[in-house]
């Protein structure tokens, strides 16, 4: 073991953004055989009202269609993190991504906490920052912005 510091438990909230394909190379150097990343897709109930009385679509649909996006986006980074060896694990949670979050710190032990910058357009972009920025003022462990 080195004497650098280790983060054995990641967590990474994703949104399914062309900007987390290369979330792998950013981990590389925090990589140790005991480092497991947990990936999950947060589907924010609020997001998607505001996404179907914005495109006139059932929640159900937007939901729905949300969810595939999700799946596709876990699948993917979660076979990107294996070819490198990192264990893994997935999650889709629905809920309030905020508490979801702070939960899955406090249960799952998290070490570092991932936030990955994305476009701030759109629902989904004021969304996504509103929540980096309540969970940055309540957390005590590293976050690793990108």
């Amino acid at each position: 073991m080195s004497d650098r510091v280790l983060f054995r438990r990641i967590l990474i909230p994703i949104s399914g953004t062309e900007e987390e394909e290369n979330i792998t190379d950013y981990l590389l150097p925090y990589k140790t055989e005991e480092t497991i990343i947990y990936l999950v897709f947060i589907n924010d109930e609020t997001q998607i009202n505001q996404i179907s009385r914005v495109m006139k679509k059932e929640p159900l649909q937007v939901k729905v269609d949300l969810e595939e996006k999700g799946w596709r986006a876990l699948y993917f980074l979660e076979e990107k993190f294996q070819d490198l060896k990192f264990k893994s694990n997935i999650q889709m949670i629905s809920g309030h991504p905020v508490e979801i979050i702070k939960g899955l710190v406090r249960k799952l032990k998290i070490d570092l906490l991932v936030f990955i910058k994305k476009s701030s357009k759109g629902i989904s972009g004021r969304s996504e920052e509103k929540v980096m920025e309540e969970v940055i003022g309540h957390t005590e462990i590293p976050i690793l912005l990108i």
